[in-house]
Order: C-alpha cells, then structure tokens, then sequence
C-alpha cells in the first residue's frame, strides 16, 4: 500500500502476500515435527515458536499507540525465576534508553519475578543394551569374550545403572574388565554411576566354555535412577521385556566328565607313647568341572588327642574335624596337615578316616593309621589313598 496508489493491485498483493505468509509458516511447522526425533519435538518446538513469535518485529507505532504481546509458558523448576522483556531494536532514536543494552535501568525493558513452589521436574534416560560374543561356534575349552555395550539415547543422563550378567552353567567365569563402574563376581552385578546423553559404557566378560550345546548368555539392566520411556526395567532374571540383549554359541565336542575328587592321607607309621605324629591329607579335584560345597572331615583316635590342625576347621562333639573347603577347581589341591599327640597309657594301632564329598561329586575317604609302642618310634611312613 506504501508503494501502490491503486486499490485493486494493493488488494491483489495483500492477497499474495498473505497466502505467501501463510504457506510459509505450515510448511516450516510441518517439517520441523515431521523430520524431528520424537524425544526431541517438543524442545525443538519451544524454540522454533519463541524465536517466530517471540522475537517477531512489531512493526510501525504510532505516538501513543500501545500493542500487547501474550507468552504462555510452562514452570519447569523450582525457585525464583526471573522473565525480562526488552526492546531490541527501533529505526528512530529513544532519547533516554538504548535498546538490546540489558542495563536493567532504562525504561525499554521490564522483568517479572515468579516464586515457582512444588514443581516437580520428570527426567528420562533412554537405554539401549547390545551383547556380542567374539565367536559364534566353539569348542569345550575355548575362552569366549562377551562385549556388552549399554548407551544412553537421552534426552537425560542415567545415573546409578544396574547390568545383571549371569553366565550359564555352561560358561565358566575368567575375568571381566568395565570401562565405567564395577562388575561385582558376587553379585554378577555391573555397577555404572552415571552414563551421559548420548554416552556409553562398556563391560567386557571373558570366559572359557566347559559344557557342549548351544550356549545362550542373556544380559539385562535391573534398574536406573531414571525410568525408561519405552518402559519398566525387569528385576527378575531372564524374564521378558526390559532392556537385555543375548549372545549364542554352538559348543561341539564331549560332554564334561563328572567332577571327581581324589584323597590321601599320609602319616607316621609308629609312634612312642606320649610322641606326637603328624598326618598330611591332600584333596584334589580331578574331574574338568568345578567341585562346589567342598567339604572334608577327620577324626581323632581313641588314646590320642589334637594338638594342632584346626586352622581352618572345628573340633566336633564326637571327635570329628571338619573343614569346609568351598569351591575346588579343575586339577586344585587342597593341603591340610594333623598333629595329634599319643597318651603316655597308650599302646597298639590306631587308625582314622579321612572323608571328603562336594555338592556334584561322590564322596571319597583315605584311611591311615599309627602303632603306638612303649619304646622310641620309628621312621617308616604308611599311605592309604581313596
């Protein structure tokens, strides 16, 4: 209209402009939400329209003209919160301000103070989990590598992530190595402290393969400080749903021997009265799987009493000695020496069993024993095996 003195042309531009205003702001709109990631559309949003609408120019005023621009906001935090408004920009000098200076003073500009109470500020965390195994066939002996790899897609950090690993029966734990936290044997839990958006954290578990079949190891997050948007976590292991991830192996070749324990109990042949013999028991595990609940036992003869070798046992009520030796590896010797002295009224042969048994293993028993005489004891020794 500034340019055109004729009604008809300044109609026929104001149509084209407005049309050209109109397509311009749905085809902007339209392609923002459509080519923005889900978890990100509404920020982008925010910014789109504050910088449309907010910033958009007022145009010419006349001397005492007023015009009144409405924001709609959403609190997003506790506390004072301070929203300043200020002129940017004019063509015609203001004698007593300067517009965009922020001083805070000068009659351009106006803030208000909202005390915001009670505000409760929703965070989410994204987690994905992959599991990998560096090699997809293999045989009984053969170490296998698992990565596991936990990234955070946003749009908030996770913090205080728990990984349950818990290898099958199969797999026989090596060693593991975490890029963040700590991988607990213990608990077969991998502790991560904190993964940033878009950040990840590693987690490396070396194993060696001790039975044949198809091996699945299943990994899955238990919790995080943050919920998930594409839902609840899983506590229970290897049940559905959650974040987890599985990694399979074909394992050829024989199946395990069972576990088998072996015993020897060596001592003293014959002893004086009121000497002292020593018996020397070794219990090994000579199958190729762990023995587990490793238990073994010992007595003391009649006529004869315990004067060391309770280190690691107890002294029972019938005269048994028990030690409970835990988890024996494949080809692991366990040493433990008996020092048990002869009453000086004591006089013939006496002898004892030594026992060992495991949760997965058959039991086994060495048997030795010592003749006590009235003179000087001699050197020979006696070995009974089981």
């Amino acid at each position: 209209f500034a340019w055109s003195r004729t009604l008809p042309l300044s109609l026929a531009g104001g149509f084209v402009a407005g049309f050209g205003l109109i397509v311009y702001v749905a085809s902007t709109n339209t392609l923002l939400q459509l080519t923005t990631e889900d978890r990100f559309r509404g920020r982008v949003m925010s910014l789109y329209t504050l910088m449309f609408v907010g910033t958009a120019p007022i145009g010419a005023l006349a001397s005492g003209q007023t015009v009144t621009l409405s924001i709609v906001v959403t609190v997003g935090q506790s506390g004072l919160i301070r929203n300043t408004a200020e002129v940017g920009a004019s063509t015609v000098p203001d004698p007593d301000s300067t517009p965009a200076n922020a001083s805070g003073s000068e009659d351009d500009e106006s803030a208000v103070d909202i005390n915001a109470q009670g505000v409760a500020v929703t965070t989410s965390a994204n987690l994905q989990i992959v599991k990998s195994a560096s090699q997809s066939v293999a045989t009984i002996g053969d170490t296998i590598s698992y990565a596991i790899v936990v990234t955070n897609h946003g749009p908030d950090a996770a913090t205080n992530v728990q990984v349950l690993e818990q290898l099958p029966s199969a797999l026989q734990f090596v060693s593991a190595r975490a890029s963040i936290g700590v991988y607990d044997l213990s608990t077969l839990v991998w502790s991560i402290p904190n993964i940033a958006n878009g950040g990840s954290a590693s987690l490396i578990v070396t194993t060696r393969v001790v039975a044949p079949g198809s091996v699945t190891n299943t990994v899955q997050v238990l919790a995080a400080d943050q919920p998930d948007p594409d839902g609840p976590f899983k506590l229970v292991p290897g049940a559905p749903g959650g974040e987890q991830a599985s990694a399979t192996v074909a394992v050829s070749g024989p199946a395990p021997a069972p576990t088998r324990l072996t015993i020897t109990k060596i001592g003293t042949k014959v002893v004086k009265a009121g000497g002292t013999v020593t018996f020397t028991i070794r219990i090994k595990n000579s199958g190729t799987v762990p023995a587990t609940n490793v238990v073994m036992t010992d007595c003391v003869p009649i006529g004869m009493s315990l004067k060391r070798g309770v280190k690691a046992g107890a002294l029972r009520k019938n005269g048994q000695i028990a030690w409970q030796v835990g988890t024996l590896q494949p080809g692991q010797t366990r040493v433990v020496r008996v020092v048990l002295r002869a009453d000086r009224d004591t006089r013939g042969m006496r002898s004892c069993a030594a026992v060992a048994s495991a949760a997965n293993a058959a039991s086994v028993r060495a048997v030795a024993g010592v003749r006590v005489v009235a003179g000087a004891a001699g050197g020979d020794r006696a070995r009974v095996t089981g």
